[in-house]
């Protein structure tokens, strides 16, 4: 096995690190495409590469609330109002959209 093999099991172990990404994920994709791939950005790259390939394994409403908690910030309550849902439930959904990430970043089968 490579080396990325072992980057995932320990970046991708488990929901808060995956969460942690995501937050950073849309700024440090700018951030290393336009400043290019160097040594110390390849690996932020390859992270980057993965988590597009998991984000295209889920449903387009997975893609939005993940987007829209992780990336925006907004909280779940307001996602659910939006969305004609409530705060459990929205809550619910991104926690499992979070396991499937972490599922999808790991290789693991459920």
């Amino acid at each position: 096995m490579n080396g990325v093999i072992n980057i995932a099991d320990s970046v991708y172990g488990d929901i808060k690190h995956v969460k942690n990404l995501l937050r950073g994920y849309w700024e440090l994709k700018v951030k290393a495409y336009s400043e290019g791939v160097s040594a110390d950005t390849e690996e932020i790259v390859v992270i980057m590469m993965d988590i597009d390939r998991a984000l295209k394994r889920l449903t387009p409403y997975d893609r939005e609330i993940l987007y829209l908690n992780c990336s925006l910030r907004i909280p779940a309550s307001e996602i659910g109002r939006r969305h004609g849902s409530n705060q459990p439930n929205v809550s619910r959904d991104i926690n499992l959209a979070l396991c499937k990430m972490v599922t999808e970043l790991t290789g693991q089968s459920e």
